[in-house]
């Protein structure tokens, strides 16, 4: 995905259900890929975060998951989908 995404209105929708389905495979779920990024969405990206806390957490100095799909979380989801390529690790601020 290249969108950062918050549980707010103004997403890509194409990039939510992307992200839908990702969150579907990777932790065996089947939320609706509506495009919408709702309750459901948010509470999926909170499990995706703790399941690869050591990647997507600890760098931010944090142990809680935000549910916001925000520069770790990306960079995690795009190293499991294309793990051939290098994605550094992004400027956290």
């Amino acid at each position: 995905l290249l969108d950062s995404l918050l549980s707010t209105l103004g997403n890509n929708v194409a990039e939510v259900k992307r992200l839908q389905a990702f969150l579907n495979d990777n932790l065996g779920l089947t939320i609706p890929t509506t495009g919408f990024y709702g309750n459901m969405t948010f509470d999926a990206v909170r499990t995706f975060q703790l399941k690869y806390k050591d990647n997507v957490l600890t760098p931010w100095g944090i142990s809680y998951s935000t549910g916001y799909f925000y520069k770790t979380t990306q960079r995690q989801m795009n190293m499991l989908l294309c793990p051939a390529m290098e994605f550094p690790m992004p400027v956290l601020n």
